[in-house]
């Protein structure tokens, strides 16, 4: 009988307790249950977002109702002392999410919420919107507005779609999302309709749901008002204040829908107008015209505000616009075949 002390490896029972050691330690989770009183939201779902999904990835999962109540919750294995972000959803849309409350801004981000995992199971449960707690009375809801975007594809390749971005579709923080635009029937006219809070965003049209600039529509100096509240010019800008709005524009132009592609790039006239920014008149100096011309103007979302007709002599005219809000404005000058649009400022 061989010697046990002989056969016996102190280094294999080590080896043995280390492996089994690190087995339980990469295994070890937390439950973390976080529920969300849906309340006022006007809604039969919920659904939550943030960095324990998707490896880090952003997906959203959907949440389980509790009974006939309209609190719903979902329980989650986290791995204990990772700072995890996210927050809730009314819909499996991204264009859905809650406006958290700067008083919980507890993420990693802003208007997000957050949590380290604990080592003991624990639970997470506020009313969607706000800091409050399950079952306290429900914050005023955000109003949004219906905002429809249509565009005049005519000419343009649209084999891989049409789509409209901007930081509308990332409202409190995150990715921009592509938002798919639909054929109007037999036109090359596409449209879809987006529910958007109060207040300034940017926006372009794409060819493809593809972030390559090649499929980005060029936006013109003059409709690329972004600059004038963003940090960049590139952008068309829409401005949501107290009503549903439809803006629609020709992809690649300042120019309405139905404007015939062949005078969509109209040559650079030498008009000039000025004071900048106006205030009570507007001079529209056009050396060398004559006849009556049509004057259109347009607010940021496309509306028009000002249509009529002035006479030309030569020289040029004056425009009455002590009527218009203070603001960024397009102002279309249309006389034969000649047609100019430039950006102006009214104070």
């Amino acid at each position: 009988m061989k010697n046990f002390y002989s056969t016996f490896s102190w280094k294999s029972v080590f080896t043995t307790l280390c492996v089994a050691f690190l087995s339980l330690s990469v295994s070890a989770t937390t439950t973390v249950t976080l529920r969300v009183d849906m309340t006022g939201q006007g809604v039969s779902e919920a659904f939550v977002s943030g960095t324990f999904t998707d490896n880090g990835g952003w997906s959203i999962l959907p949440m389980t109702r509790e009974g006939e109540t309209d609190v719903y919750f979902i329980e989650l294995e986290l791995t204990p002392g990772v700072l995890e972000t996210y927050y809730f959803l009314s819909a499996n849309d991204w264009n859905t999410r809650e406006s958290v409350p700067e008083a919980c801004w507890t993420g990693e981000w802003d208007n997000h919420r957050g949590f380290t995992v604990p080592d003991e199971p624990v639970t997470y449960g506020y009313m969607f919107g706000g800091c409050d707690p399950v079952g306290s009375e429900a914050p005023d809801p955000v109003v949004k507005f219906d905002i429809t975007f249509r565009v005049d594809m005519t000419g343009q390749d649209i084999s891989n779609g049409v789509f409209v971005t901007g930081n509308f579709t990332a409202i409190g923080g995150g990715d921009w999302n592509f938002v798919e635009l639909h054929r109007e029937g037999e036109t090359d006219v596409f449209s879809s309709t987006v529910s958007i809070p109060e207040g300034n965003y940017t926006y372009a049209f794409w060819r493809h749901n593809n972030w390559e600039e090649e499929y980005r529509e060029t936006v013109p100096e003059e409709c690329a008002l972004s600059g004038t509240v963003f940090g960049w010019d590139t952008d068309r800008l829409l401005v949501v204040a107290d009503s549903d709005k439809t803006v629609e524009v020709l992809f690649g132009s300042c120019d309405p829908i139905g404007t015939p592609v062949s005078i969509k790039n109209h040559e650079v006239l030498n008009v000039e107008l000025y004071p900048v920014p106006a205030s009570e008149f507007l001079n529209v100096a056009w050396p060398g015209a004559y006849g009556s011309a049509i004057i259109t103007i347009y607010n940021v979302n496309g509306g028009k505000v000002v249509s009529q007709i002035n006479s030309f002599s030569g020289d040029g005219i004056l425009l009455n616009v002590s009527a218009l809000p203070a603001g960024v404005y397009l102002v279309e000058i249309e006389l034969d075949d000649q047609r100019v649009v430039k950006r102006i400022t009214i104070k």
